[in-house]
């Protein structure tokens, strides 16, 4: 792992001040002090009563949530909690009261050990009182167990934000989780296509590697690692080999990040090394080349379990629709995970992603007429010296202690070092239909995104009037250094027939060569409170100050675009959060929210200087439910969404240069979504959106990025699968429907428009033992043709996939 300083700040130093603060209360201290202490620990943690609610679901994951809640340290044999489930624990209690709620009907028990830490174990039999005399005869019982399924996506707890893990109904704003069951079920390799499952949520494409994410119309630009905020522009799609699920906020994200788009934020939860063995592997094949392999491998590292470690390494490969063309990605991640004592725990991992690929950099124009072109999607326009790489390493480490009193802090270092380079020849302008002719556009690019990011959070309980509220205290400190390059090729355009596409020239790209090296800092401090009013009512209170500087530096010996220096800088600005929820029973809640959020513009007035940023504020009323039995749950969410100091033309400019920030945009709508077991072995989750789009002025002309192209008013994600027969030997059947209404986009040529469309995907599984399956999966099993994502008439259209068959088997042991 490599650790470099950037504007001056050592990344190094702040490990090893992470590490020894987390390490200091072991150093020097005596046995039998440490042993008094932890004892003492012990009897107060469990005397004192405070506020739970973990909602009901598998066993493991409410034991996680508990411990983060309560401030203790569990362990536990995943053998005797992965096949169980809990009935959750809701309201006051000791520690040992939560745990018997917790543990109820299970036939476990939690056992104090001297370090103040509980032990999971089998339950001691009943102790029956018994005449000597009379001996009673029961009659024989056979007890027959199914395999229990995951928590629906609804019930997961979340993360984000960096948090202890927090109940979904909770979270005064739309909230959605794609688990690891749904990404297995559904054969999901990418972030994008994890999101393309995620309900109101849609991805346009940049070029065939690159995509923006959007959500109730606006863009969703803040990526969060376990909770940590990093800042992105166009992302390259994360394999989810190394992801334990994804979590996506909707709407200003002000309640979890700093700076970020109107859109929300998503969280990409890693896995974490296992207290026992583990190992799992897949190997895959399919149409258009599919080609897939993976292994997760973890487990104690130490004879006591105290240290663990996770390996997980994946390879993809496949042909992308038009001939020629494909995708190569391969992945590897580590962890190591160890509890230093009761109170603390590190992690220290890294990862790297390798993406090689030729593809349709600019993707498809349309006819002058906006119509669609009338080819074969198998068809490829560009050169085949095409090519693009982009590589992707992180490191982090972080310190997780338990304070004392319900109180925790997390103090987490990251590091992400992105370079993607390109070489192409893509179509860019629109096709006369008359006489079938484009042009080709050469150009290649270089660029590196280094980020190094510190990480606090402190969070805990405190007692006032009576009642119990939860305060949280942190600070995310970011700094960006961004150098890059570009050239256009010579010859920069090439004449092309569709019907005969010929051979591309091989361009040159040593003239008009442009350098540039950009250094962002950003400092963003919050505070946020969970305030008890009542039993009933609880008052959410959240704000962040967020200070953002930019400088920008041109090479002056290769500056062929013209670009000049500039420094800028936002003056502190306070996004603020406020939440009302009232809970209706344990298991119901209802909410109204107003969240604001900014986002820094890289446009410029007439004076030169950079615009304001742009403002959004939300305002969402919604209604959360889980079932008694904890194997459903429901949402619905009405939201308005306001953003204004959008990008406009500045009056009188013929260049296209100069804008004045004064543009206004509107969306609103509602949200539904349900995750349940409708029977036994019968899984349904869905989401439905509608979502209306509209220009209060005329900030459209801010160009192909407007809203409104990627927005459907209707969107429709649904995935079910029903598990039959019996024992390990049986058969899933799964299915999804994705359907949408219509979305279009207008430029000075004409409208393009993709209208309404419905895909369905297909699962058929095949459970060979407890560890083993064999699973088809098809996506697009109708071949629908349609366009994923639109943009103008000259260039950016890409199509949906076509259909794909892909055999997985999959192993677990």
């Amino acid at each position: 792992m490599t650790l470099r300083r950037v504007s001056g700040i050592p990344l190094l130093p702040l490990v090893i001040a992470c590490a020894a603060w987390g390490a200091s209360p072991m150093v020097g201290a005596q046995a039998a002090t440490t042993a008094a202490s932890s004892t003492a620990a012990t009897v107060t943690a469990t005397a004192t009563a405070r506020m739970y609610a973990v909602p009901p679901g598998p066993l493991a994951p409410a034991l996680n949530a508990f411990a983060a809640l309560a401030g203790v340290f569990v362990s536990a044999d995943g053998a005797l909690t992965d096949s169980l489930r809990s009935a959750g624990v809701q309201g006051t209690r000791s520690v040992a009261e939560a745990f018997s709620a917790l543990l109820a009907g299970t036939g476990l028990a939690a056992v104090p050990r001297p370090d103040g830490s509980y032990l999971i174990q089998p339950a001691p039999p009943p102790i029956a009182a018994a005449s000597a005399t009379s001996v009673e005869v029961l009659p024989t019982v056979t007890v027959t167990a199914r395999a229990e399924r995951p928590a629906p996506g609804l019930l997961a707890p979340t993360t984000l934000g960096g948090g202890p893990a927090t109940a979904q109904r909770d979270v005064p704003q739309s909230l959605s989780v794609v688990s690891q069951e749904r990404i297995q079920s559904q054969a999901l390799t990418t972030l994008q296509e994890a999101l393309q499952n995620t309900p109101g949520v849609t991805t346009t494409n940049v070029d065939t590697s690159r995509y923006r994410v959007y959500s109730r119309g606006f863009q969703i630009d803040t990526l969060q690692y376990d909770g940590v905020s990093t800042a992105v522009g166009y992302l390259t799609p994360p394999n989810l080999a190394m992801y334990q699920q994804v979590e996506v906020l909707r709407g200003p994200a002000s309640l979890v990040a700093g700076i970020a788009g109107a859109g929300g934020t998503m969280n990409l939860v890693r896995k974490k090394a296992p207290r026992s063995f583990e190992a799992s592997a897949l190997l895959g094949a399919g149409s258009q080349d599919t080609r897939r392999a993976g292994f997760d491998i973890g487990g104690p590292l130490s004879d006591d379990g105290h240290v663990r470690g996770l390996l997980v390494a994946a390879e993809d490969r496949n042909a992308l629709p038009q001939d020629g063309t494909y995708r190569h990605d391969r992945q590897l991640y580590g962890v190591i995970e160890a509890d230093v004592s009761a109170q603390t725990t590190w992690r220290l991992g890294a990862s790297r992603q390798q993406l090689d690929a030729r593809s349709m950099q600019y993707g498809y124009p349309t006819y002058t007429d906006g119509s669609f072109l009338r080819v074969p999607l198998s068809t490829y326009y560009g050169a085949d010296w095409n090519h693009e790489g982009y590589s992707l390493a992180t490191a982090f480490a972080d310190v997780t202690r338990q304070l004392g009193g319900g109180w925790r802090a997390r103090v987490s270092a990251l590091s992400l070092d992105a370079r993607r380079s390109t070489a192409f020849a893509g179509l860019r302008s629109a096709v006369d239909p008359t006489r079938d002719t484009t042009w080709y556009q050469t150009s290649t690019s270089s660029i590196d995104d280094r980020q190094r990011i510190v990480d606090a959070y402190l969070s805990g309980p405190v007692e006032a009037f009576g009642r119990v509220h939860d305060l949280a205290f942190g600070l995310n400190q970011l700094w960006q250094h961004t150098p890059q390059s570009g050239a256009p090729g010579s010859p920069r355009l090439v004449a092309v027939s569709l019907a005969d596409p010929g051979v591309v020239p091989v361009a040159r790209f040593d003239s008009q060569v442009s350098r540039q090296v950009t250094d962002t800092a950003q400092l963003s401090l919050f505070a946020h409170a969970n305030l008890k009013l009542t039993d009933a009512w609880t008052l959410v209170a959240d704000g962040r100050v967020v200070r953002w500087r930019s400088r920008l530096r041109a090479d002056p010996l290769a500056n062929a675009s013209g670009v000049a220096d500039h420094d800028d800088g936002l003056a502190p600005h306070f996004s603020p959060t406020v939440a009302l929820l009232h809970a209706l029973d344990a298991r119901q809640t209802i909410y109204a929210s107003d969240a604001q959020v900014f986002t820094p513009q890289s446009r410029r007035d007439v004076a030169g200087e950079l615009l304001p940023p742009m403002k959004a504020r939300q305002q969402e009323v919604g209604w959360k439910r889980d079932g008694e039995d904890g194997r459903w749950a429901a949402s619905a969410a009405l939201f308005r969404l306001l953003q204004s100091n959008r990008a406009m033309t500045a009056p009188g400019d013929t260049t296209g240069t100069l804008f004045v920030a004064q543009g206004r945009a509107r969306s609103q709508g509602l949200e539904l979504q349900l995750s349940a077991e409708l029977a036994r072995g019968w899984d349904v989750s869905a989401g439905y959106t509608f979502t209306h789009t509209r220009y209060l002025d005329d900030s459209a002309d801010t160009g192909r990025a407007a809203f409104s192209a990627f927005t459907p008013r209707h969107l429709l994600k649904l995935w079910t699968e029903a598990r039959l027969g019996g024992g390990w030997a049986a058969w899933t059947l799964g299915a999804g429907l994705h359907a949408s209404s219509a979305f279009s986009a207008r430029d000075s040529v004409a409208e393009v428009r993709q209208p309404g469309y419905a895909t369905v995907d297909g699962l058929v599984r095949y459970a060979i033992d407890a560890k083993t399956s064999l699973s088809l999966h098809v996506e697009n099993l109708f071949d629908r043709r349609y366009y994923q994502s639109i943009s103008s008439t000259a260039d950016h259209n890409y199509p949906g996939n076509p259909r794909r068959v892909v055999l997985v088997l999959r192993a677990h042991y």
